[in-house]
């Protein structure tokens, strides 16, 4: 039987039950009540932890803002979780970076990309 199932079939079950058994159910019913609170409170908790389980990425240069003008890249950067996304943790530092590491090719007009582009 699925748990969801079970954990909605557990009312029914406990008028069925002569009354003696009643307690002893609705005591169950509500300890699976509150470890199903705490489970889905964990979940979505750990969705915004500062470990965010994005992946560092290769963190691209590109010019002019134009992801067909790729320089080079500066290697894996790391990701963090801005909302449903995961994008540069330090975008500004990446793209300077991007500038030092790419002077002649950039100009100062480089910025740096997430992969993938």
């Amino acid at each position: 039987m699925r748990p969801t199932l079970f954990l909605l079939s557990l009312p029914l079950l406990a008028f069925a039950a002569p009354s003696s058994n009643k307690q002893g159910l609705t005591d169950r019913f509500q300890l699976q009540v509150e470890n199903l609170k705490e489970n889905v409170k964990g979940f979505v908790s750990g969705l915004d932890d500062d470990d965010d389980k994005c992946p560092d990425l290769k963190v691209r240069c590109v010019k002019d803002g134009d992801i067909t003008k790729i320089v080079g890249d500066i290697g894996k950067q790391g990701f963090c979780r801005d909302g449903v996304e995961c994008k540069q943790c330090h975008e500004t530092k990446n793209t300077a970076e991007c500038n030092l590491k790419y002077p002649k090719e950039c100009a100062t007009k480089c910025e740096a990309w997430g992969s993938p582009i």
